[in-house]
């Protein structure tokens, strides 16, 4: 028996390509069906073109086919892809981007990685694949952000203000020319360094405090408000790199992670120092004007206490005549109604001593605790006879007890002397003059420069009685001379010019505070701070 043979004859066998061949046909078809551009350049023209040229650049392949490569690049680009092609027929694989030109007539940009095939020779030299992505959106991004931060780094560096970024342990990450500028340093040397550096003590203990509470989970009300997006302004010292304090005012922004967590804080700063040296010199000079003033008016206090005891001791002989005089006369002498009429005179003159004796703070009355919701009524209740009809006189109750310790009659005659002279200033069609009283506390802490209202008073408890009308009000330098002894907008014939000065001597020698605030066309308020009970 003769077997069948084990090969099959010829017209039943399939035909098996080369591996080489089936090599070709599958990176034919990878280029074919790529959406990336593929090109084969022989060095000096295109010698295959991927479909894909109708899609990256508007073109058939057949019409790249043949052409010169550097025709299509941008000028500009134009030496360094001949210069990364020079490379590439070296041996070198490269990488580089350029702008290439589109049948529609623009550029678009390309990535393009080419690398030589030796395997491929015209002439000895290898051809040239390359694969090129259009990357057009890309680096117009890339363009418009590099645009975008160099006026964002245009903008810092000419701002007035100075800008700086920490992170969240208040390292530098970021500062601005203005910023160093202002500390004395270069932005290099303050870059990496923490913000205690910056820094006195209590600077550098505020900071550690603020990052130890963090750390602890507290400060919630202040997270919160960083969570929020909300800016924390304050003032603050740094102190420059020569040593010098750099007063500033700062309006800072947190910085979070996009899982909420705080990563940093942005401060816009501004250098305050020229204003806080201005303000110390106006401070001094508003010191020095209360010295002067204060010197002044102890030294008419003092003349107006020695003229006072002088006076006084001259009307005691006059009053000792003055009833030697009239024990001697007859009931019905005609020499008895002059007598009375000296004595009215001394009377009066003995009530001028007692206010001039006030005002030098010779005149010892005994203090006591006054509930001024129960004594202002009162005193109301009797000045309403004597400023009249037109001036209608109010009180106006607070909470709380509301006891001062001071001099039942001196009280009277502080609120007696105010309303009259609001009476005054309101005539003549009249107004309205209207008593509140609250309850204040000085903390030990000294009160803030310019607080004129509370001004040299010692820490503790106190009741600020206001005594407000509606009048015409007074210009600023007629506020400031208010209270100066013989100062008067009256005539001379109806005041002396001492009322308000009596008030504030009284207030002042127990401890108290006394100020005007008044506006042309605003009416006044007198605020009397009496030491509570």
């Amino acid at each position: 028996m003769v077997s069948e043979p084990l090969v099959p004859p010829p017209e039943d066998r399939v035909s098996t390509p080369a591996p080489e061949s089936i090599a070709a046909l599958r990176y034919q078809l990878l280029a074919e069906h790529a959406t990336d551009l593929v090109s084969c350049n022989d060095g000096a023209h295109i010698v295959y073109a991927s479909p894909s040229s109708r899609t990256v650049l508007g073109y058939d392949p057949e019409f790249l086919v043949g052409g010169d490569t550097a025709n299509l690049v941008h000028p500009d680009d134009r030496d360094g892809v001949v210069a990364a092609m020079m490379r590439c027929r070296e041996g070198e694989i490269v990488e580089f981007e350029y702008r290439t030109l589109r049948a529609d007539g623009c550029y678009c940009w390309l990535a393009s990685r080419a690398r030589p095939l030796p395997e491929i020779t015209r002439g000895g030299v290898p051809e040239i694949a390359i694969w090129s992505r259009d990357v057009t959106r890309r680096v117009h991004a890339e363009q418009a952000a590099l645009a975008a931060d160099e006026r964002y780094q245009t903008f810092l560096d000419l701002a007035d203000e100075g800008v700086w970024t920490i992170d969240a342990s208040y390292t530098t990450t970021f500062v601005n020319e203005r910023m160093a500028e202002m500390l004395g340093y270069t932005v290099d040397e303050m870059l990496a360094m923490p913000l205690t550096m910056f820094t006195d003590d209590a600077g550098r203990a505020l900071a550690e405090e603020q990052l130890a509470l963090r750390e602890a989970g507290v400060a919630e009300q202040q997270q919160a408000r960083r969570r929020a997006g909300l800016a924390d302004q304050a003032a603050f010292k740094f102190v420059a790199k020569d040593g010098r304090p750099v007063w500033t005012r700062f309006s800072a922004t947190p910085l979070y992670a996009t899982d909420g967590s705080y990563v940093g804080t942005t401060a816009l700063i501004t250098d305050i120092t020229e204003l806080e040296r201005l303000a110390g010199i106006a401070e001094r000079e508003r010191l020095q004007v209360q010295l002067e003033r204060a010197l002044r008016l102890d030294s008419l206090g003092r003349l107006a206490s020695g003229v006072a005891h002088d006076i006084n001791n001259l009307l005691g002989v006059i009053n000792n005549y003055l009833k030697a005089i009239t024990r001697q006369l007859d009931d019905d002498s005609p020499l008895r109604g002059d007598c009375e009429h000296i004595g009215a005179a001394a009377a009066h003159a003995a009530k001028l001593t007692s206010e001039l004796l006030i005002f030098g703070h010779n005149d010892s009355a005994p203090v006591e605790l006054l509930e001024l919701d129960a004594i202002v009524p009162d005193i109301l209740e009797r000045l309403r006879g004597v400023v009249g009809h037109k001036v209608r006189l109010g009180y106006i109750p607070g909470p709380g007890a509301r006891r001062v310790r001071f001099a039942s009659h001196r009280l009277e005659q502080a609120i007696t002397n105010l309303v009259l002279n609001a009476r005054d200033a309101m005539e003549p069609g009249g107004g309205t003059v209207t008593l509140s009283a609250r309850d204040i506390s000085v903390p030990d802490a000294q009160h803030q420069p310019g607080d004129d209202a509370r001004a040299g008073l010692e820490p503790g408890e106190y009741v600020e009685l206001v005594v407000r009308d509606n009048g015409p009000g007074m210009a600023p330098d007629v506020t400031r001379r208010a209270f100066d002894p013989f100062f008067t907008t009256k005539p001379s014939d109806r005041g002396t010019g001492l009322g308000l000065s009596i008030v504030h001597g009284m207030i002042l020698s127990v401890g108290g505070s006394c100020h005007i605030d008044s506006e042309l066309g605003q009416g006044a308020a007198v605020t009397l701070a009496l030491p509570a009970g």
